[in-house]
Parts: C-alpha cells; structure tokens; sequence
C-alpha cells in the first residue's frame, strides 16, 4: 500500500504540513544542526505524523559521510548514521533513509 506524504526542510515546514494535513513525512534531516529541528520534530510527535528522515551531514573534516569504502571516513560516517538513528528513535519516526 502506498502511503503519499510531503518532504520537509527546515524552511517553511510548519504552512506545509498545515496546508497539506499529512500523515505521512519525510524529514531532510541535517544531522550537524540537529538543535535546529527540534520545533519541527516536536511538533510532528505530538501532531502523530509518521515521519522519517532523510540522512545527510558533514564529517569533521568537511567531507561527505561514506559507508561504501572502509577507509578512514567509514567509522565517523557510522557514528553521524548512528547518531541519526537515536534521534528517530527518541521521537518515535518510523525510518532513516541513508544514501552510502
């Protein structure tokens, strides 16, 4: 069963799920500036949207995460990953979508 829902960012999230009435979202979730999503979050939680979030951020050094070679960038990428998961997790989303 297909489930439609709406993508959200940190700019104009609150007129969007407000105009759309959503069940269903999806977060594009900036895990470096976590802090700033909390008024977003908190309010999907207590609003019971279903929501996941799409993983991205950046690794100390400026470079991209990478879980598709174990090289140096593979343990701090997991870290971010694991980092996101708990994040889900403590809000009760239901998914974390993450690109290696």
């Amino acid at each position: 069963m297909i489930k439609p829902g709406i993508k959200l960012g940190l700019k104009d999230w609150q007129p969007r799920l407000d105009k759309s009435q959503t069940k269903y979202c999806e977060v594009w979730f900036n895990v470096n500036i976590t802090e700033d999503y909390s008024p977003m979050f908190n309010y999907l939680k207590a609003s019971g949207i279903h929501t996941g979030l799409h993983f991205w951020g950046i690794l100390p050094d400026s470079t991209e995460p990478n879980l598709a070679y174990p090289g140096p960038t593979l343990k701090p990428s997991l870290d971010l990953v694991q980092t996101t998961i708990d994040i889900a997790a403590n809000y009760g989303f239901t998914y974390v979508n993450v690109h290696v």
